[in-house]
Order: C-alpha cells, then structure tokens, then sequence
C-alpha cells in the first residue's frame, strides 16, 4: 500500500540541515479549504529529487544542494559539500575546506550571496570568501549559478553561489529541534580527544499564519593539528653560470660551481634550470577553534499581497594556533664547500653544505584571530496587481577580522647557536630529509642556546557592504514576463597591518641565559603517513618550551641590558618583545582603504514558447552597471637607508618624537562601465530529455592588492637599488564572453545524467609592469656614489663586501657610518649618495585565456532497494600553461584542474549510509615565493569521507561520521616535484552524534 506523505516546507528542510536528519514527521500542508496529500519520500532520496528539480526547472546552468544533503554530509561547511557539485574543487585549510574554485576560476572570481545578497569577505586584499566561517548547519541549501542571467550582482565569472536561510512563514507548524555532536580529530597531540558541537532550531508561525518567527543557533569547538614540512624558498639560476656572488662576469647569487663537488650537475651550455633550497624546516602546529553561527529572522504578512522580512545572521570564528619548528638556512656561495646530486633528469635529488660555523634555528609561536560576519536586512514584496509584483531589498553586512590576544594576530620567536657545522638534505622522497651535524659531533645543549629574532604582528581587516535593490516582474500574458531592476552597491573594504621586528636572528645574549627553559623532544613522531618521513636518519631532536615563558625571560634580558633589540621599534607594552596595537606605530606599517560605488540597471524578457509541441523557453537579458574606485593608502614615509651587510640595505621609516612611523597618504581614483548581456535558450526535445545553450558577458573584479594606493617600498633593498610595488585603481576587471551547451535526461524521478560543455573567453587578466626610475628624489643610497663611490676607487673592484669593509676602516669618523658593540656596522645613505633607483612594479591589463571542459555527470537510485550513487567529473583545460624549463615571469591560470566525485548510499527503512569519494588532479595555485616568481603547485589530492545513521522513532536519530578516514597528506611543490615548497599531514577526523525534531 502507498503511504500518503506530504511537502516539507523550507524550514523543515532547514532542520534535516541542522541535525543531519533523515526523516520528519508528516506534516498535513492546508491550501485554501481542502487538505492536499501528496507522495514525497525523505532522506537522501528527497534531497536528490530537489536538487535535480532546480536543475531541471533552471533556464540557466545552475546545480543545487537541498538542506538534507547538505546536512547529511560528512562535512564540517558549505566548501566541503559543494565539492560534490560538477565543476566545483575547493581548498583545504587545515584538513577542512574553506576557499572554491569553478570551472577553473579562483575564490577571488566566485560571488557569495546570502539569500541574493553580495556578501562581504575578510580576506584582507582579495575578494575570497572563506566558507570556513560557516556552519552547515544552519543553512537551508545552496545555489551555484554557472551561467549569468541579468538580475545577478556582477563579480562572478567561475559562478554566483548563492546561500539560502529559512524564512519562518513557508511554515504552518512549530519546528523545534537540536543536535549534538562530539569531534574526534585524530591529528591533535595537545587537544582534547572530543570537542562539542551544538546545533538547535526553533521556528512558529501566529496570528494566523501572519506572523513568523525562526531562530537558529550553532556553537563548535575543534581542536586538530598538522606537522608540516616546508621551504621558504627557492634560488634558481641557468646551469650555465657557474658560481656565486654579484659583481662578477659569469656569476650569480645562489648558482652552484660546476667542479668536483657536483654528481650529474646539467652541463654548462645547455640551458636547464638549477635552484637552490632557501632553507628546508619541519613544523608542528596545533589550532584550536570556536565557531559561532546564529540568525533570526521576522516576518510579517499584514494582507495576502504585502510580505515584509527582517531578517539578521551572524558567524564568529576564533581560531588560535602555536607552533614549534626546526629549519636549517642554506649558505649558498657563501658556504666554503657545496655538494649537490641531480637525477638523470636533471632534477635535484640532493644538497649539501658544510661551513663550519652554521646557525641551528629553532623556533615557536601563536597565532590568534577574531573574525565576525554580521549582515541584517530587510526585505518588502508587494504584488499589487495580478500581473505585477514589486521588491525592495536592502541589507548592511559586514566581515572583519582582528588580533584575539595579547600576542598579537601572530608572533614568532628564535632560538638559535652557531654550531651547525654541516647540512644534508636529501629530495627525493615526498618528505625530504633534513639531516644536521654539529661541531664537535652529538647533541646540542640547552646551555648552547640563544635568544634569536622575533616578529609581533597584527592585522586588521574590514569589510562592509551597502546594498539597495528595487526589482519586479510583470507578466504580459502566459507567453511573456519581464524582470527589471536597479541596484546600487557600496563596498568599503580597509585592511591595516603593524610589524615590531627584532632582525637578531644570529642569538643574543649568553649561554645559558634560557637554558632552564627547553626541553629535550623529539620528531621521530612527525610525518608518518608521509613517505620518507619515517626515515630514522633525518633530523629528530628538538628543543621545546613554553612560548609565553620564552617571551617574558627575552623582555626581563632586554630590560637588563642584556642584549640590543637590533633594529626593532617597540611596541605597546613599551619594549621590543610584543605587538603594536596603533597601527601607526611598528617596522611595517600599512593601512589600506579602497571604496567601491557600483550602480546597475538590468531588464530581462523571459519568453516561454512552444516549437511544434515542444516547449521552448528563451530568455533575453541586458545589465549596465558602473563603477567608481577610490583607493587611499597610508604608508611610512622612509626616512633613510642604511647598509647592514654586503647585499642588504634596510628601509628605515621616519618616526616622529614618540616612535610613531610617519606616515603618507596617497588617493588615486578609477572608473569603468560595462554594458552584459545574456541568453538562455532550453528545449525539451523528447520528453525529459533537455537540451541547453545559453550565452552571457560576465565581469570578476581585481583583487584588493591590485587596485590599492600609495606607493610601497620593500625592504631589504638590494645594493643596486629597491623594489617599489603599487596598486592600479584604473585596472579594468577581467572580461568573459561565456558560452554553455548541454544535454540532460531526466529517466526517472530521482535519476539523471547530463553531458555539459563550456567555453570562456577572458580579456583582461592583469600582469606586471616594471619600471627603473628614481621615485623620491631626496632618498639616496649608501651602497652607490658618495663613500661607496670612492672606496670602489680604491680598491679597484665593485665587490659589496671589500666596499663595505673599506669604508668601515677607512672612514670611521663620517656621520653616515656607526659602530655597535656587537661588531656591526651600518652605513646610513646621506646626501652625497646617488638617488636611489626604484623598479616599480604596478599592476596592468595585458593578458588574455580561452578556458573550456566538459561536465559529466550521472546520478542513480536503484528503484525501491533504497541503494544509489553519484557519479560526475569535469575535465578543464586553457590555451596558457607554465613553462617549468624558463625563468622569465609566466602567466598561466591559477585553480586550472580535473576533478571527480562518487558518491554511493542506501537510505530505507530508517538506515542510511554515504560513502564519498572526490579527486581533484595537480593544478597551479599560484606565483610567487621567497626571492623569486616560481610557480607553486599543488599536488594530485583523494579523500574517502564516510557517515551512517539510524532513525529512532519519528523524532529521534543516532549517527557516525568520518572524513579523510584513509588519512591523506597533500604536499606542493614547484618547477620539479622535489622542489618542495610544503608537505601536509593532518588525520582522519570522526564524529559520534544524536539529533532530535519534534
């Protein structure tokens, strides 16, 4: 016999959301005088019906995730889930997802909305979204808009993901439910071994279905850890040069000789590219975070055509983290004998260094930030006439991120000695192995060590978003509508920084001065789902203490007079061993404000016809939108440069009398304007069987980096002259000319497959334009003309190191040249010095890509047997790559990559169970690192997630869940695959819970 089931209203799937529920209690939906009964099955089932029917009834290319998938998932957020959608990779963080990438686009080219509204992000300089802020749990689904139609906010050229929340009157019953979890993360060592989560929604309706009321409140703590392997760098050089300084024909910092010392060094004349490991270092690192999410929402219905909504939502994140770490600094040419293997194909397999006198840095610190998202709104829908409905939507939202502890946003602190008499490093294994002698042979000391450098930072960031949007429809007849609008958006966006650095990263102090304080260890632990990283012969001991006692024993040393703070600027509690919270005062100061006015205008002609007896719809949109760019930047005015050692000049920034950077400020302006238009064309050429073609002009706006003002100098300078890097308000956004085709079958009411194709083409992508010219005319450098001038004379030679020396034998008693106790010698730029040279590099449009792929997925259930599955894969190429044999700046797409997904389930008689699989292949995330503009990849990556539950009753459920249960690591590298930049591990994650609804 068939059951009557009924319609679950929104905020009922809302709650399967919240709880991970499976199954509700029937509710008998009233319309008008009769009681209507309808078949609907619930559970995983249900979900796929919903998100198929929004796909199926889209006049675009839009997937969907109902509220029961979503909470159903083994997933900690929003990025995890929409990973199972065609199209969509994401990023991981911590082991968790928090950044997506479409179709090959980046965060920063895919628009958020809450409930269509554009969401403000703190990201600081770019316009990612970090879905990390969010709680699966109280969002009632989401929308991912693959193609444009002209009522959706400009920004979006991967895609428009649009979150949607509860709205309290869809109800015509009390909902009151909860959940509770607990967390297993196997990867912490200092956490606790299960950390809560708790999730509740209420949601009424009163005074006859005119009044709605809904509250939803969620509360996490996670604690989890990593162990990571990393370099900060690396220097790549020709194998035609063959050794090491500057101021040499032939020469280049960082090359390696071609002599005995080398086995398979590619030969001299053939052009292939050597590198040189900066440093190789081995971190681990523990986080612990609290996340809040709630929101309420209020409607009222005072007439049957009049609805008005208030509606405010917010997220908390507080995210904390301490680390310890062990890194070993290379010498390069610097270092008396290099060794170095390669493979035969000319990819490094080994580096050795041994110079006797060598630092053995270690390190720890703590990371901790607030970030808070807050938007509320408010919503009037009016339908004044049978053929016409009108909207006004307004909301205020901001997103904003600051230090959450005394320490600052982020402090690190050294500790080190000079007895590293040799290094190895071996690169052949997925964990390289770092291998470090000592002079004199065995073990360091806690006598040996010495306070080494430190940095205390804070970061502000700050984003807030005003958005107004009158819209309505009218109908024409039962053919044709019309949408139209007009929207204005202002986007505040500032982000400020401060920086108290002591550069003491040699050690200072005495022996013994905190040797009470470290503790033996040990990372024979570390790394152990990493191949290599249980090789018994790479480095395992370790120093470790108490970071917060390391801190108070360097302030007591420095307030004695124990050591010089080097070149810090002290901070707020009056020394160099804590942060700055003015954010005039530090090293590196920066406020950054960028101002954004957008307008836009937008009618679209939604036709639906018929050809023959088929129906046919077509849409027809055009939006015009502008927008102004005010970009404000504070910067420290520089006051001098002073020449700290053969090739590192500093940048010293004026200071009034209190210690406070004197700062600029710079303003410059830019506007464009855009003119989009879209078409949406769908046949049902046989029955349920779809097929698509739609076209549409999209814009993705430049990062906040891009576009910012005022003029930045980095620091250290070089001998020859400083680096100087600006924004570009007047840089246009990239430009897509998108075109969809596809075929989709709809062969039964839960099952489907569909074959997707799309093209892109993109003007505008930004490159870097470079320039030599003296920007600040009075600002000279110590290491050209003047002293240096004349010391070169002499010697009959331009080698930095002989010039420095003879200047400080020869010219003692000059202003510009100052002794400390320590041996150091600085020489300060004067006014007999030539100007200094700046290269600015400023950013401008100049590039342009084609990306296309296919999307194919195939979505099954098996009849009555309650078994099913999920399969889909997208493939996605551009007609730019990296070239990983050349050394001059490329430019190739960041976030380009294959992906695929399985996902097989049983959901019957109260059992469900999920299995998930998804694979994302090697893709290019970026450019740039320590010292060079090497590409960063990010390597081939799997994952098994898995959960099961079962229902107690109607009301009451019991479940499991498991992520990453097979314990994956990823790992980056760059030009070759030895070429580490960083290899991850992190662990499985499970978690035991129980739900209710009533």
């Amino acid at each position: 016999m068939q059951k009557p089931i009924f319609h679950r209203n929104p905020l009922a799937a809302s709650v399967a959301l919240a709880l991970g529920a499976t199954a509700f209690s029937p509710v008998v939906v009233a319309q008008e005088e009769e009681v209507i009964e309808e078949i609907v099955t619930t559970g995983i089932r249900s979900s796929l019906m919903n998100s198929m029917n929004t796909k199926r009834n889209s006049d675009g290319v839009v997937d969907a995730i109902t509220a029961e998938d979503i909470g159903k998932f083994p997933d900690t957020n929003l990025a995890e889930s929409l990973q199972r959608i065609t199209g969509v990779s994401i990023d991981r963080s911590r082991g968790e997802g928090s950044k997506v990438t479409v179709r090959g686009f980046g965060p920063q080219f895919n628009l958020v909305t809450l409930n269509g509204r554009q969401m403000p992000t703190h990201s600081a300089l770019s316009r990612s979204f970090d879905f990390a802020d969010l709680a699966a749990e109280g969002v009632a689904g989401v929308e991912v808009y693959k193609t444009s139609n002209a009522s959706l906010p400009t920004g979006g050229i991967g895609s428009t993901i649009n979150i949607k929340t509860t709205r309290p009157l869809d109800l015509r019953d009390r909902v009151l439910s909860f959940g509770v979890k607990g967390v297993n993360d196997t990867s912490t060592d200092s956490g606790s071994s299960f950390t809560p989560e708790i999730s509740g929604i209420y949601g009424d309706t009163f005074a006859n279905d005119t009044i709605g009321v809904s509250l939803s409140a969620i509360y996490q703590e996670r604690d989890n850890g990593l162990e990571k392997a990393s370099v900060n760098g690396w220097t790549p050089s020709s194998a035609d040069v063959q050794c090491c300084d500057w101021g040499a024909s032939n020469v280049s910092w960082g090359a390696i000789p071609d002599n005995g010392n080398q086995v398979n060094r590619p030969a001299v004349g053939s052009g292939a590219v050597l590198v040189i490991p900066q440093q190789l270092q081995y971190t681990r690192e523990e986080f612990t975070r609290k996340r809040i999410n709630s929101q309420l929402t209020l409607q009222w219905e005072p007439v049957e055509d009049i609805t008005t909504t208030l509606d405010y939502t917010f997220a908390q994140n507080e995210l904390d983290r301490s680390f310890n770490d062990f890194s070993s600094w290379f010498a390069w040419g610097n270092a008396p004998v290099q060794f170095s293997e390669w493979t035969n194909t000319g990819d490094i397999a080994r580096y050795d260094e041994f110079n006797g006198s060598g630092d053995t840095p270690m390190g720890s610190g703590l990371n901790a930030n607030k970030s808070t998202n807050s938007s509320v709104g408010f919503n009037f829908e009016w339908r004044p006439t049978d053929r016409l409905s009108l909207e006004f939507d307004y909301h205020d939202s901001t997103a904003e991120v600051e230090p959450n502890s005394p320490f600052g946003s982020s402090m690190s602190l050294a500790i080190t000695s000079g007895l590293r008499e040799s290094t190895y490093a071996d690169w052949t294994t997925d964990l390289p192995e770092l291998r470090v002698d000592i002079v004199g042979g065995g073990q360091l000391s806690a006598n040996d060590m010495l306070i080494g450098g430190s940095v205390f930072s804070n970061n502000w960031d700050k984003m807030d978003i005003d958005q107004a949007k009158i819209a309505g429809t009218f109908d024409f007849n039962d053919i044709a509508s019309v949408n139209f609008g007009i929207q204005t958006t202002n986007v505040d966006n500032r982000s400020a920084s401060t920086t108290v650095q002591r550069d003491t990263w040699g050690g200072v102090g005495a022996p013994g001065d905190i040797a009470d304080l470290l503790s033996v260890s040990s990372m024979a632990g570390w790394f152990d789902e990493i191949p290599g990283g249980t090789n018994p012969d790479r480095q395992n001991f370790i120093f470790t203490w108490d970071t917060a006692a390391l801190i108070q024993r360097a302030r007591e040393l420095e307030a004695a007079g124990t050591f010089i703070a080097g070149n810090a600027i002290n901070g707020s509690c009056g020394d160099s061993l804590c942060p700055s919270f003015d954010s005039r005062v530090g090293n590196d100061v920066n406020d950054k404000r960028t101002q954004e006015e957008q307008v836009a205008v937008y009618a679209q002609l939604n036709l639906d016809l018929t050809w023959g007896d088929r129906p046919v719809n077509l849409d027809l949109g055009l939006r015009y939108e502008e927008t102004d760019v005010t970009s404000q930047a504070q910067v420290p005015n520089i006051d001098r440069l002073e020449w700290v050692s053969g090739n590192e000049i500093s940048v010293i920034a004026e200071q009034d009398a209190s210690g406070r950077a004197v700062l600029g400020f710079t303003q410059l302006t830019g506007k464009y304007d855009h003119l989009l238009p879209n078409v949406d064309f769908n046949i049902e050429v046989i029955d349920d069987v779809l097929i698509r073609a739609s076209y549409s002009q999209t814009i993705g706006r430049p990062g906040y980096d891009a576009i910012q003002g005022g003029i930045t100098v980095a620091g250290p300078c070089r001998v020859d002259g400083c680096d100087a890097f600006s924004g570009n308000p007047g840089l246009l956004p990239l430009e897509a000319q998108n075109t969809d085709l596809s075929v989709e079958w709809y062969f039964d009411e839960a099952s489907y497959a569909a074959v997707g194709y799309f093209y892109k083409d993109v003007a505008n992508f930004p490159g870097s334009g470079r320039t030599n010219l003296v920007l600040f005319p009075e600002l000279t450098n110590p290491a050209q003309g003047g002293l240096a001038a004349q010391a070169a004379t002499a010697l009959g030679t331009q080698n930095s190191d002989a010039i420095r020396q003879y200047i400080a034998d020869n010219f003692a008693g000059d202003p510009s040249v100052s002794f400390f106790p320590d041996g150091t010698v600085i020489i300060a730029s004067s006014p007999n010095n030539d100007p200094t040279v700046m290269t600015l590099q400023q950013p401008l449009n100049e590039r342009e890509a084609i990306v296309d792929g296919w999307e194919l997925a195939l979505q099954h259930t098996f009849g009555e047997t309650g078994f099913g599955f999920i399969a889909n894969a997208t493939f996605v190429d551009a007609d730019v790559a990296v070239d990983v044999n050349s050394l001059e700046p490329q430019f190739a797409l960041p976030g380009l990559s294959d992906s695929a997904n399985f996902v097989a389930f049983y959901d019957k008689d109260g059992i469900q169970a999920r299995i998930a699989y998804n694979w994302r292949d090697t893709f290019l995330n970026g450019f740039g690192m320590t010292g060079s503009n090497l590409p960063r990849f990010t390597e081939e990556y799997s994952q098994w997630d898995v959960n099961a539950s079962y229902d107690i009753g109607d009301n009451y459920t019991v479940f499991v869940e498991g992520i990453n249960i097979t314990g994956e690591t990823s790992r980056e590298h760059t030009l070759q695959r030895n070429m580490l930049m960083q290899a991850l591990q992190t662990g499985p994650r499970y978690t035991v819970g129980f739900r209710g609804a009533f």
